[in-house]
């Protein structure tokens, strides 16, 4: 999405928003407009608690009253903002079981193939230490899933060996053994069937972490989608004791809040991973190694999914050797125009940036000035004098909105710059 996308538009609170950029655009401005939202309804709190005392102390004095009723009027008047609700995304923390073994998965010349002609893969061999994730990647057809059902004992090698520790407990998500679900289950039952030591609270918890609350978590899993499946099977590998996980296209069914909830769950669990997918971000962010199926077979590589990209990358043979036989682009050409691409993008820049420390220093002074009229307000309150209160009730109004437009202008100069930054950067990265 990222590499194709102008604009990203999302579901958000129940209403739909949109943005110019990609999906990491996209959720930078959420954030910014939860924080400007998040600023703005704690100045208008504070607004409010002032003007309710205000009311409090000064509605029964004969010579404060008329003051008091048009603060009232006021108050009511005021379009009070609420608190920021938050979607819901599923939950995951594996359970950990604790082993004293350092390597947990020992594979050696492991081969497959359906029929003796048709060989997927052969002589694959690693060994998976504790707290390494392995990815295994490829286009779709290439026998990734069935390398992952091999070593999990779902299908039957041709040669080789795949040798768990003793003390290994694994856990298997793959798209085929959602048919080990029984439909006359309820999502409730399929939990404990994880764990039948769980308590039913327990239950209940993975239940509501995989968005199955309330009486949603009886309901037979006959009545539920492919995708709701998938979250029952997720749940039930949250239930077990684990210190191995088989993960096989986890993030399918998920949306984005969700795969990032299963990004960290995965960094953050001690033991070890074999995960199947074709997200270039979760390969990033949690493989140590991957074993890469291609045009022959499959190969072992030692290193993550960036390493890849530059030492391998995804073309074909033939493209390769037409890149490799292709000559050498001029060096100190591409050094020379690399320079003046750095200067043309430092004079765009220059007056953003100079534009952006201003707005941050003009929010941070103003906010100083907001903060000691606040306490003046509460002064002038505590007094009765009304002159004074009705001056500094009109200044930090005035404050209020100037901070208001300055985070206005700040985010619009930020964004111009994001964008300025982003696009030099790709016009520098294609000469390199």
């Amino acid at each position: 999405m990222d590499g194709v996308c102008t604009h990203t538009m999302g579901l958000v609170r129940k209403k739909l928003e949109i943005i110019q950029g990609d999906t990491h655009k996209f959720y930078e401005q959420l954030s910014a407009n939860d924080e400007l939202h998040a600023k703005q309804k704690v100045s208008q709190d504070k607004k409010v608690k002032e003007l309710e005392e205000f009311i409090a102390k000064n509605k029964a004095r004969a010579s404060t009253a008329a003051l008091a009723q048009s603060k009232v009027k006021q108050l009511e008047k005021m379009e009070r903002m609420e608190d920021l609700g938050f979607d819901n995304s599923l939950k995951f923390d594996f359970n950990f079981k604790d082993t004293p073994a350092k390597v947990l998965l020992d594979v050696k010349n492991l081969s497959f193939g359906y029929t003796p002609d048709k060989i997927l893969f052969e002589n694959i061999s690693f060994t998976l230490q504790k707290g390494e994730c392995l990815g295994i990647i490829g286009k779709n057809g290439k026998g990734k899933s069935t390398l992952l059902n091999t070593i999990a004992g779902e299908l039957k090698q041709i040669s080789g060996e795949v040798d768990f520790h003793g003390t290994t407990s694994f856990a298997h998500f793959g798209q085929t053994n959602i048919a080990h679900l029984s439909d006359k289950n309820t999502v409730m039952d399929e939990i404990y069937v994880g764990n039948p030591k769980l308590s039913e609270a327990q239950v209940r918890s993975i239940c509501g972490g995989m968005m199955f609350s309330g009486d949603s978590a009886k309901k037979k899993i006959s009545l539920l989608s492919g995708g709701e499946k998938s979250r029952v099977m997720l749940g039930q590998i949250l239930a077990k004791n684990v210190n191995l996980l088989f993960l096989d296209e986890p993030t399918n069914h998920l949306d984005m809040d969700s795969i990032e909830a299963l990004t960290l769950a995965i960094q953050n669990f001690k033991g070890s991973v074999i995960i199947v997918t074709h997200s270039e971000e979760l390969l990033r962010r949690v493989c140590d190694r991957l074993i890469i199926f291609a045009k022959d077979g499959a190969e072992y590589f030692d290193g993550g999914y960036d390493l890849f990209l530059e030492k391998i990358g995804w073309e074909e043979e033939e493209n390769v050797e037409k890149v490799a036989s292709a000559p050498k682009s001029n060096n100190k050409e591409n050094k020379k125009i690399k320079a003046e691409l750095v200067r043309e993008r430092n004079k765009l820049t220059s007056p953003l940036k100079k534009k952006i420390e201003k707005l941050e220093s003009k929010i941070m002074e103003i906010e100083e000035l907001l903060e000691t009229h606040h306490k003046e307000l509460i002064d002038a309150s505590s007094s009765g004098d009304s002159a004074t209160l009705m001056e500094l009730s009109k200044l930090v109004s005035d404050e209020e909105q100037q901070v208001e437009e300055a985070f206005e202008e700040l985010e619009i100069a930020q964004t111009e710059l994001d964008e300025i930054n982003e696009s030099y950067e790709n016009k520098i990265n294609e000469l390199s």
